[in-house]
């Protein structure tokens, strides 16, 4: 969906049932992880 829209981290989608058709806006939320988590999570790798 490259170049659909202005955002990069937005599509629209739509779905028809047969019935009603349904229109769907989906965002990316980004979340950035802090240099603590990625400790923590390699700290669980080593340990397993």
């Amino acid at each position: 969906m490259h170049k659909w829209t202005n955002d990069e981290r937005m599509m629209i989608a739509c779905c028809n049932d047969g019935i009603r058709p349904v229109i769907f806006k989906i965002e990316r939320i980004d979340i950035l992880e802090t240099e603590e988590v990625l400790k923590q999570s390699s700290q669980k790798e080593i340990l397993e």
